[in-house]
């Protein structure tokens, strides 16, 4: 077992997949943050830089998603530096994916669809 799970004290995966499970119905439970208005301070989807004002409505929603990734990342005991972790950005004409991988496992993503090339 990997040592960054020393700490939450994993028997075998299904105890590993319990924590991104936790993590995962933590980010449902704050799914209304992501769609309050930005305030004035914080700005609209338009002022954040490519690839990020494609893939977030607001500077609330891009909040709400790398408060996510920095959660996960303080749960599985990610230092900087930390060799196991990569923070990857892919994309094409359907969607654009932002993930957070940790050794071999996505434990948390983001993605922005394009609703009419879906229902198209």
């Amino acid at each position: 077992m990997c040592a960054a799970f020393a700490d939450f004290g994993p028997r075998d995966n299904v105890d590993i997949q319990g924590l991104i499970w936790a993590c995962y119905q933590h980010a449902r439970a704050e799914d209304n943050a992501m769609s309050a208005p930005a305030t004035a301070e914080q700005g609209t989807a338009s002022q954040l830089a490519q690839p990020f004002s494609s893939i977030f409505r607001t500077w609330a929603e891009a909040d709400w998603a790398f408060d996510l990734f920095a959660d996960v990342a303080k749960r599985l005991g990610v230092t900087a530096a930390d060799p196991r972790v990569a923070f990857t950005y892919s994309m094409n004409q359907r969607r654009k994916v932002l993930r957070l991988n940790f050794g071999n496992w996505m434990v948390a993503d983001v993605i922005r669809s394009d609703p009419a090339e879906e229902n198209g």
